[in-house]
Order: structure tokens, then sequence, then C-alpha cells
């Protein structure tokens, strides 16, 4: 709402509805998104054109749920098993291999690392869970392989959700929403290292992969798992023959994605 030092005020909406009712049972208008009105010092209201800009909405909030830079991170005692990282409660749980933090990065060959993430990362105010792994040409071996190399998502020690390399010939970055689905692989392949985002959101089951970032940029690679899942815990890791390098990776959860840029 607008007021001029003339005493005309202005009503412009630009999202919902708006009902303006005139005091002393004057007049009443019910103005939709894209309408205006101004009121007459007859008491009388007038349509008029919107004239402002609408304000801007206000971005998602995210919640970092854990965070490591590899390239600012020394080894613990030469071993990344029980690595704290530099945001997160707990500590990493090497399975097996040995992947270790050295030139810049984690890397590692044929091995498996699990974190075990907060209880309740996903509730109904924080619904979207987004996962970036910024990747290197790792120094030895391959990213790309007939296996598999990347991160996945558990609950209750099953996987549910996977995104990186999957497992199969198609050397690009891809998901994999397991329930004995076929991979899902983008129109168009992306592939050697990236930075690239996973973005999952719990009452939709909607999960894509975006080049970069936030300000997140468009789907290249879209899947679907069923509603309602939450996560307790995930795991980065390479097959046997691959390997994954990662300069650094972050977890967030937070509100609707929207359209944040």
């Amino acid at each position: 709402m607008v007021s001029h030092p003339d005493g005309l005020d202005e009503v412009q909406v630009f999202e919902g509805h708006v009902q303006l009712r005139l005091p002393e049972g004057g007049a009443s208008q019910v103005l939709a998104a894209g309408e205006a009105a101004r009121v007459k010092r007859d008491r009388t209201i007038e349509h008029i054109p919107v004239t402002m800009a609408p304000m801007p909405k206000t971005p998602p909030r995210f919640a970092q749920v854990l965070e490591e830079h590899f390239d600012e991170t020394a080894p613990s005692a030469g071993t990344f098993d029980q690595h704290h990282p530099l945001v997160g409660q707990g500590t990493w749980r090497v399975a097996h291999g040995n992947p270790v933090i050295a030139f810049s990065r984690l890397e590692g060959t044929d091995f498996e690392a699990f974190f075990k993430l907060p209880e309740s990362t996903l509730r109904m105010d924080t619904p979207v869970l987004l996962a970036t792994m910024e990747t290197l040409e790792p120094l030895h071996g391959k990213f790309h392989t007939a296996g598999w190399a990347g991160m996945s998502l558990y609950q209750n020690g099953r996987e549910l959700l996977f995104f990186g390399d999957s497992f199969g010939p198609e050397p690009t970055w891809s998901i994999d929403v397991k329930q004995d689905l076929p991979v899902v692989l983008p129109k168009i392949p992306l592939t050697g290292p990236h930075t690239v985002t996973l973005c999952y959101h719990r009452g939709t089951g909607a999960v894509s992969l975006h080049e970069g970032t936030l300000p997140l940029g468009p789907a290249f690679c879209q899947g679907k798992l069923p509603p309602g899942l939450g996560f307790d815990e995930i795991r980065i890791g390479a097959s046997k023959g691959a390997s994954l390098a990662l300069r650094s990776l972050i977890v967030r959860a937070g509100e609707s994605i929207g359209d944040a840029k």
C-alpha cells in the first residue's frame, strides 16, 4: 500500500488477493495479483495500472549439515578414518579402503566412508536436501568406469539414492534411485570432474542434478523417489577399479528451493 501527500491512497497487489474495504460501510473491491486501485477524494475506488516493482522474494534458508574443504584440511594421522569435518557433528567411518587427504584433495580407490546425519535432518519445515560434490581429476585411476564413484544416501542401513558415476558403462554423471530401476541418465552426458549438486525434495520425492552450487541452475538430470523418505547416513566412495577425488563436500537441509537463483 502507498500513501501520497495529497491524501490519495493506493493498493498494488503482486501475489494472491486483497480485499479493499472503505470504513463506515464504504465501497469494497477485491483486487487480484497484477491489479491496483486508488481511493479517490469522493470515497470511491478507482482502478489504476500497477506502477511499483514487486518486492524481492526472500531466498530460501538452508543450514549446513556437513561441510568439508579438503584443500584447507590437514590429514589426521595420515588417514580419513575418524576424521572430524569442518562443519558437522561426528566423524567419518571408513568401512574399507584407504582414502587419504593429500595434495589439496581427498582421494581414494576402492573405498567406502560413511558419515551419520543428524536426526530429523529433513522435516516439514526443512524438506529439501542439497548435496554438493566438487570433484577433481583423480591422481590415480579414473572417475568414469564400468563401476561406480560418488555419493549415496542411506536410511537404516539401506542405500536409497546415489549420484556420481553410476554403475554401468555410460561415462556420465547420473542418478541411481535404486528400487530395481534403471540408472537415470541425462539427455546430454556430463563427463569428467565437475561441481555437481543433488537436490532432493522429501515432500514430492523429486531428485535432480545441477551443475555448480547455489544458486542452482537448470537441472541436467532428474529422477523420482517415493515421497516422504529421509536419510540418516551418507556414503562417499568408489568401487574396485574406480577413483573418487574431492576438493569439497557440502550437505545442506532447508526450505523449498523454489525459484532461488
